[in-house]
């Protein structure tokens, strides 16, 4: 009896270190996942910042679109950020100091593909500024010079003022 009792035991035992180990791999799982988001969501803040030398606001973008991830990591990325007031005039303190942020010309947007679904969203306005970063020489450029390029990989910035809207358009081919 005294066996079956202690076999009862070990067997419980058992169990709850299984189930105690099944669940503590499940948070670690969970975490991993949570951390690896919020790392790559800082990880495209701090990297259109840089390129576009703006503070990108630090929270989720009200559009977003991300078409990375075919041969060689080729697509395109939207994001759209409608501005609060304290955003606002950082971003005029940015653009109005800064040199490679210029006003909006027709140049510009005929690097912007529009039968997107973002068509509705985004109006041709010439009321703001545009930074564009060719990512293949890290340089600022007008998008004269990207069209020399043998190949596009490029970030560029719009900020349409009196929308109070910043719109990211990433392009690699």
């Amino acid at each position: 009896m005294k066996f079956f009792q202690l076999c009862k035991k070990v067997i419980k035992f058992i169990f709850k270190s299984f189930a105690m180990f099944i669940t503590g791999a499940f948070v670690t799982i969970v975490i991993f996942i949570l951390g690896l988001g919020i790392t790559s969501e800082i990880s495209n803040y701090n990297k259109y910042g840089k390129a576009l030398q703006i503070d990108v606001p630090k929270r989720h973008a009200e559009l977003h679109e991300d078409t990375h991830g075919g041969f060689q990591g080729d697509g395109d990325t939207w994001e759209m950020y409608q501005l609060t007031d304290k955003e606002v005039a950082k971003l005029d303190e940015a653009v109005n100091t800064n040199d490679n942020w210029k006003p909006i010309n027709d140049e510009v947007y005929s690097l912007f593909p529009f039968n997107t679904v973002y068509n509705d969203q985004f109006t041709k306005t010439y009321d703001g500024w545009y930074c564009l970063y060719n990512k293949q020489t890290k340089s600022h450029i007008i998008p004269s010079e990207l069209k020399r390029e043998p190949s596009y990989n490029f970030i560029i910035g719009l900020y349409l003022k009196n929308e109070r809207k910043l719109w990211i358009y990433e392009y690699d081919t």
